[in-house]
């Protein structure tokens, strides 16, 4: 799970800065844990640029959960017909 999250804030970071915008690592990480549901008690995030990209990571990563749930119903579906 930790190699996933890394992932997925060097790509919030990378995407930012190609946008021309600098996010703190640190908020990005905290942000994230925080949309994923891993931490109740999030460090107060001061970069809300930061705050957002965890937002849209989160969002992303549930639908992504969401969408392979559903394939895996569909193909359970098909192999019992």
């Amino acid at each position: 799970m930790e190699a996933i999250i890394d992932m997925m804030v060097a790509e919030a970071i990378k995407t930012s800065e190609i946008e021309g915008e600098y996010l703190s690592p640190k908020d990005v990480l905290s942000s994230i844990r925080k949309n994923l549901g891993l931490i109740n008690n999030p460090d107060q995030i001061q970069d809300k640029k930061a705050e957002g990209i965890g937002e849209l990571q989160g969002t992303c990563k549930t639908l992504l959960i969401k969408m392979r749930l559903c394939l895996m119903v569909e193909v359970e579906a098909q192999a019992i017909k």
